[in-house]
């Protein structure tokens, strides 16, 4: 169970949210309020544990009633990377991808949200840190809110509390 403040909230169609909104997520702090509205109404919520995939990705999730609610992930690559090329099906998948005013650049679409920023990141086998960029990529895997507008603008929010916090959990600095 996750640490937080108790916020009982009703859902459009009246369901109960009986759980505590979080004061993290995946480790990293942020308000309930950010998190509150992409949460869906269930009687409990787990932070599931943050798995670092390789020194330069990190993958969490948070699931409410044991069904995942929001997928986080964190990826270190190299400046010729393009994130939103990379991930352009997911993005039309998630529906109607647009720009989004987050980090250095941002894509938001009906359900996710990717945001990166540059940052200078040392890899183990290298000798000197190097530059390259943090990405962000939430994922909203339930219909919290129900209107999609406002599931766009609480990703957006959210990803600007994650990102700074986040790039600097993944150990990248400032370039």
């Amino acid at each position: 169970m996750v640490a937080g403040v108790s916020l009982a909230c009703m859902s459009g169609c009246g369901e109960a949210r009986d759980y505590t909104v979080p004061h993290s997520a995946c480790g990293i702090q942020v308000t309930p309020s950010s998190l509150e509205p992409l949460l869906p109404p269930g009687e409990e919520i787990d932070d599931e544990e943050k798995l670092e995939l390789r020194e330069y990705q990190q993958r969490c999730s948070l699931k409410v009633d044991g069904l995942e609610a929001l997928r986080i992930r964190g990826d270190v690559i190299t400046t010729d990377m393009h994130p939103f090329e990379v991930e352009r099906r997911r993005l039309e998948n998630s529906g109607n991808p647009s720009p989004a005013h987050v980090g250095q650049a941002g894509r938001i679409a009906d359900d996710q949200i990717i945001t990166y920023v540059p940052c200078t990141f040392q890899l183990s086998s290298e000798k000197k840190p190097a530059e390259r960029r943090y990405v962000l990529d939430l994922y909203a895997a339930t219909d919290t809110p129900e209107n999609v507008d406002e599931r766009r603008e609480a990703l957006v929010e959210l990803a600007k509390s994650l990102l700074p916090k986040a790039k600097k959990e993944m150990g990248c600095s400032k370039t």
